[in-house]
């Protein structure tokens, strides 16, 4: 007979309208997840829920996004780990070792296959106030402001040839747009923040208060 394992009582907590003892178990599946012991106890849920899915949880598609989220946020040795743990971003303690919890709440979020997790304020962490489902071109324009990847620091924002001067180029739709080049970091910023504006894009725009940060 498959068992669910008892792995820490979790004590009281709120749970849904009420108080009830909880408990962190370990599914036959292997995937962790949080119940009341007297559910567990009485056999009203019997899985982590991956008995809902043919050949087990990790064969649902969602699983692999939530999988990717953790890998990027804990795995030490992944490419994306210095954009996230490494910048204090993780992931909410409902989903880091619930997949359910996690798919539960995507299926009742907007997923569809082709869409991408997004999270609306790019310096918070995974959870469901933070977390979205949009295309591949609204995902890549809601990103970090302070950009890295150029001598500048701004998304958007890059030095001319002659490093003299700050040229503004903005992807929307896949296409890419010369919005001109500027003597001043501050007439760059303004141009770009009015053609997102005029163009009514899903750019988050530069604050006025925001600090320049030059690359290191």
């Amino acid at each position: 007979m498959k068992k669910i394992i008892l792995i820490k009582n979790l004590g009281s907590k709120q749970h849904y309208q009420k108080k009830a003892t909880i408990g962190l178990f370990k599914c036959f599946c292997g995937n962790e997840f949080e119940e009341t012991l007297s559910k567990i106890k009485r056999e009203k849920r019997k899985s982590c829920g991956c008995l809902k899915y043919k050949g087990g949880i990790s064969k649902h598609p969602i699983y692999t996004l939530w999988a990717n989220i953790k890998q990027r946020c804990y795995n030490e040795k992944s490419a994306s780990y210095k954009w996230y743990l490494k910048r204090g971003i993780k992931v909410c303690d409902e989903w880091l070792n619930n997949s359910s919890e996690f798919i539960k709440w995507a299926e009742n979020n907007g997923y569809k296959k082709g869409l991408q997790i997004d999270r609306i304020n790019p310096d918070g962490n995974y959870e469901p106030s933070n977390c979205r489902f949009v295309t591949p071109s609204v995902n890549s324009q809601n990103t970090s402001l302070n950009y890295k990847k150029n001598k500048v620091g701004y998304r958007n924002i890059t030095l001319s040839r002659d490093l003299k001067r700050y040229e503004v180029n903005i992807m929307h739709k896949n296409k890419t747009y010369f919005i001109g080049c500027f003597k001043t970091i501050k007439e760059a910023i303004k141009a770009r923040n009015k053609w997102i504006i005029d163009n009514k894009t899903n750019h988050q725009l530069i604050k006025s208060n925001e600090k320049h940060q030059t690359q290191n």
